[in-house]
């Protein structure tokens, strides 16, 4: 619905305002971009670090969720605990990446309505080679985010199902995701001040 409203305002604002219709009428259409783009971004680093926030309040809220609504104890007398933690982690990736799977079908999508609405050329033009080389990267990052969304609804769900907090879940989640993101800086600054080689 996000993603909507993001397009919407843009294909709004190139109707309304002549200075925003001039700017989009000469930026590129790269279709290509728009549809990797929510993965890139997720995928990338800094950037993609306070784009997972969202991500891991969601992890938490689902596994410290259960704790503080009191349904997590009316659940496990009847089935084993470890068979339902790991549903119910299956279904939170699964959700992660068809979240993500249909903003960069709407970004895409909204890229060629735009085109239609503006009359500008999309690049790259439709080839085989194009079509391909797409794909290929398309699927690396797909790949790549798939990924990184294990390794997020691993933290957030650890620490909630410790913390019993969908706070302190997030918080315990965001730390982890922020030692891992400057923890390869922090150890090449430390093997340059040791003079180590690489």
């Amino acid at each position: 619905v996000g993603a909507i409203g993001v397009f919407a305002t843009f294909i709004l604002l190139m109707f309304l305002m002549p200075e925003s219709q001039d700017r989009l009428l000469n930026a590129p259409l790269i279709w290509t971009d728009q549809f990797l783009g929510p993965w890139i971004m997720f995928g990338s680093a800094g950037g993609g670090l306070f784009v997972r926030i969202l991500p891991i309040v969601f992890c938490a809220s689902v596994f410290a969720g259960e704790f503080s609504w009191g349904t997590w104890k009316n659940i496990v007398p009847r089935s084993q605990r470890m068979g339902l933690i790991t549903v119910k982690f299956v279904v939170v990736v699964v959700m992660l990446m068809i979240a993500l799977f249909v903003t960069s079908l709407v970004a895409g999508f909204a890229t060629f309505l735009l085109a239609a609405l503006s009359g500008q050329t999309l690049s790259p033009e439709f080839t085989g080679n194009a079509v391909s080389n797409f794909l290929g990267d398309y699927l690396m990052a797909v790949g790549l985010c798939f990924v990184i969304i294990i390794l997020i609804a691993n933290y957030a769900s650890i620490a909630s199902m410790l913390t019993r907090s969908v706070v302190g879940g997030t918080i315990a989640g965001m730390g982890v995701m922020l030692f891992e993101e400057f923890l390869l800086p922090l150890l090449n600054l430390l093997a340059r001040l040791l003079n180590t080689p690489d």
